[in-house]
């Protein structure tokens, strides 16, 4: 029985920004993005069908050999599943040696390239497979995270929404599109791309949390909240909806609520500079100073952009 490789590129969005700590006013204009990827268990997978017998043929697939002599899309995808990407990258340069036309090593061969960061070569590849019958979706959702992560955002929107197209409609890929939409400040055109993909999976924690960071960012703290506190009860684990909930409770000066989430948000991730900052400022309003002075130091400890006590979104 063949494998198969689950990759995903979801954007978990923190920002700072110019805010002042002596009030709680509206959100950074110019933000600092910091972008970490969340693997879904929905994108990214090698198309070769986890149900696939030997003998089976899926589009241009050579046979699905017993043989481990043979070096084929099924061991592509095993090399790829073992994270073994420098053997990969050699072995299928083999096949396209022989054979530039073949497009399923093309596609295993971006796949390795992406994972050692070479988008440029990545997304080279994935071009060249993006039509094929076979690999042609997958390789526009590939294309979509090569410049995503190259901070191409246009072009990210534009394969994703290829892949959204030629496939019924994905959950994760209308979160990831919708994160890249927002970070274009669309943020109402993220909402809508977050409202789709509830209503196609209404128990995904991690759309929720995005439309609520949408919200928030446009000011809309009641249904952030809402949205936030539902992604929590899905997803308890979800640190980053509890930093986000204790920022908008500091903005409606709930310092003790705020605290409590800012202190969930540490526990689950004890290196999470944006958390230590806001709870630093709640503590600062409540003129809690030692112990304001004490989260300033440890979030500039982690992430030396933090300079300013400012409260970070």
């Amino acid at each position: 029985m063949t494998g198969r490789s689950v990759f995903g590129s979801f954007l978990t969005l923190v920002f700072t920004g110019a805010i002042s700590c002596s009030f709680l006013p509206a959100l950074a204009e110019n933000p600092k993005i910091t972008e970490t990827y969340k693997v879904t268990g929905s994108l990214m997978r090698s198309p070769i069908n986890v149900d696939a017998q030997p003998g089976d043929t899926f589009g241009e697939s050579n046979s699905y050999s017993c043989d481990e002599s043979v070096f084929n899309d099924s061991r592509a995808n095993s090399l790829l599943d073992s994270a073994d990407y420098d053997e990969l990258v050699r072995k299928c340069n083999t096949v396209l040696g022989d054979d530039q036309t073949s497009a399923w090593a093309r596609f295993y061969r971006g796949c390795a390239y992406y994972h050692q960061d070479e988008f440029r070569l990545a997304i080279r590849d994935f071009k060249q497979t993006s039509s094929d019958v076979f690999y042609g979706r997958t390789s526009h959702i590939w294309l979509g995270s090569c410049y995503e992560r190259v901070r191409k955002y246009q072009s990210a929107i534009a394969h994703y929404s290829e892949a959204i197209k030629a496939g019924d409609n994905d959950p994760g890929l209308l979160v990831s599109r919708g994160c890249i939409v927002g970070l274009t400040g669309k943020w109402q055109e993220a909402i809508e791309d977050f409202n789709t993909a509830i209503e196609l999976q209404p128990e995904s924690g991690w759309a929720l949390f995005n439309r609520g960071y949408a919200h928030a960012k446009l000011n809309n703290f009641e249904e952030a909240l809402q949205d936030l506190t539902a992604s929590i009860e899905l997803d308890p684990a979800l640190s980053n909806a509890y930093n986000y909930r204790g920022y908008i409770y500091e903005q409606r000066k709930d310092l003790d609520s705020a605290i409590a989430d800012l202190s969930k948000a540490i526990e689950l991730n004890s290196d999470y500079a944006a958390a230590y900052m806001n709870r630093g400022c709640a503590y600062y309003l409540k003129n809690e100073c030692e112990k304001a002075d004490k989260d300033f130091r440890k979030a500039r400890e982690l992430d030396s952009h933090l300079r300013e006590h400012r409260p970070v979104l």
